[in-house]
């Protein structure tokens, strides 16, 4: 999930292509897993504009849990 965030981020790839890339078996799949991951989707996360804010918050958020 990492490697697909780093696309994300970094390159023009639609979603639907990163998923397949990471041998998701669609785009929902990818999705799911990855909000599930992150607490935020793909496309919001693509329109970050630091990722350091994302990955921040979501290791907040898994602290607080536990």
């Amino acid at each position: 999930m990492t490697h697909a965030a780093y696309d994300l981020f970094h390159s023009d790839l639609r979603i639907v292509e990163i998923a397949i890339k990471y041998q998701f078996e669609s785009q929902e799949a990818f999705t799911r897993a990855f909000q599930k991951m992150l607490s935020i989707s793909p496309g919001r996360f693509r329109k970050q504009t630091n990722m350091k804010d994302t990955l921040f918050r979501t290791m907040e958020k898994k602290a607080k849990k536990v």
